[in-house]
């Protein structure tokens, strides 16, 4: 999926939804009961922006970074700095950030490549730093949809989507405690999206 596709898909606002999402929420509610408030916080594949305008409305020092500049083009939040960049090539130094947020962006990506990009994660994350994604699963509407092109791994009307299945995603978070992973899901269309909702921090060596 090239820039140019995302560009498109965003022009029209509010393309995903208003407001900020279930999972969003959820990641609030986690950080307050931790007394944790007002730090640094990445939110990877922002979109339009509406969980970076929730967090940043909480007071969280919000970095919302996208592949599309259409999408980025929709913040008008002055407090949330806006970044450009392609999640397989970030580029911010070591310990920046207290939060990395993703909702739903990873499984656009192929399998090969996660590895690399959580790695990079760990490396941005403070020590003790909380990560919190959620991914699709097999049980997700678009599942079997399209081409397959891999392993669990399938493009649907340009989109590339890949269902992770728990045991890889726990390889994954290997350099992480895994705090909890629990499946949502919510109607899409009348159709019923789903997904791992994961909770992790960075080990403290």
């Amino acid at each position: 999926m090239t820039q140019e596709f995302w560009n498109k898909k965003f022009e029209e606002p509010d393309h995903f939804g208003t407001g900020p999402t279930a999972f969003a929420q959820a990641c609030a509610d986690f950080l307050k009961a931790q007394n944790i408030f007002k730090k640094k916080l990445l939110d990877l594949g922002c979109g339009q922006g509406r969980d970076s305008l929730y967090f940043s409305g909480l007071g969280y020092a919000v970095t919302a970074v996208d592949y599309s500049s259409q999408a980025l083009a929709f913040i008008k939040d002055k407090n949330i700095t806006l970044v450009q960049q392609d999640l397989r090539s970030l580029d911010f130094p070591e310990n920046s950030f207290d939060i990395v947020y993703s909702n739903l962006v990873f499984h656009c990506l192929k399998s090969e490549e996660l590895p690399f990009i959580f790695s990079e994660i760990y490396q941005l994350l403070v020590p003790g730093g909380f990560f919190f994604f959620a991914m699709k699963k097999k049980d997700d509407k678009n599942y079997g949809q399209g081409e397959k092109i891999a392993d669990e791994t399938f493009v649907y009307k340009g989109v590339t989507r890949y269902f992770i299945p728990r045991n890889k995603l726990e390889m994954l978070l290997e350099d992480f405690n895994i705090l909890k992973i629990e499946e949502g899901s919510h109607l899409q269309d009348n159709k019923l999206s789903v997904y791992w909702k994961v909770f992790a921090q960075k080990k403290i060596v």
